[in-house]
């Protein structure tokens, strides 16, 4: 298996953080 990228987890983050914008909390961790 090959580790993903920085950009990778960063592009799986934003999708997340779309999906839960609703709580602060994750949104909060993921500032940049």
């Amino acid at each position: 298996m090959t580790k993903p990228t920085l950009a990778q987890l960063q592009h799986e983050f934003d999708k997340r953080l779309k999906l839960y914008n609703g709580t602060n909390e994750v949104s909060d961790l993921w500032l940049p």
